[in-house]
C-alpha cells in the first residue's frame, strides 16, 4: 500500500514540475512569438502545476489510529 502512495506522490510531483517548465516556456514565447496565446497558455499551465504540486494526499495513504 505504501509503495502505491509513493508512486502517486512521485507522479504528481513529476507532472507538476513538467507543467511548470512548460508554463515557463510558454511565458517566454509570449514575449516574442505568441503574444496573447502564449501568456494565456502560460498562466493556465502554471495554474495546473500548482494543483499537482500541492495535490492533497489520498486518505488511504495515512495510517489509521485504530
Amino acid at each position: 500500500m505504501k509503495g502505491n502512495c509513493y508512486a502517486a506522490r512521485a507522479l504528481n510531483l513529476a507532472l507538476g514540475v513538467f507543467l511548470v517548465i512548460l508554463g515557463l516556456i510558454f511565458f517566454l514565447l509570449g514575449f516574442s512569438f505568441l503574444p496573447v496565446i502564449g501568456f494565456f497558455l502560460a498562466f493556465a499551465m502554471l495554474g495546473f502545476s500548482t494543483y499537482f504540486l500541492f495535490a492533497p494526499r489520498d486518505s488511504t495513504c495515512f495510517m489509521s489510529k485504530e
